[in-house]
């Protein structure tokens, strides 16, 4: 199985763990941005970094940081999730 192949199966096996939870989720399909997952609930959006072996490096955090730091409608939540399997 191909890095790619094992990166999407790790990255599916959250949107079923999100989905569970009551998410409505979308992949993003060979991200080079901040997130390789949004979930959104009722008050919540997830911007989910999933990572298979490694955690994000120093780019990628200052970029995950700026995201959880935008301006956000009255009554939303932030978070910023990373998933490492």
């Amino acid at each position: 199985m191909s890095g790619y192949e094992q990166g999407r199966r790790v990255e599916w096996a959250v949107i079923d763990d999100l989905k569970a939870n009551g998410y409505l989720c979308t992949r993003a399909a060979s991200s080079k941005g901040v997130a390789d997952v949004i979930a959104i609930k009722p008050g919540q959006v997830l911007l989910v970094s999933v990572k298979r072996t490694t955690p994000p490096g120093p780019v990628e955090r200052t970029a995950l940081v700026g995201v959880a730091r935008m301006r956000r409608p009255e009554g939303v939540g932030r978070e910023v999730c990373v998933r490492i399997e």
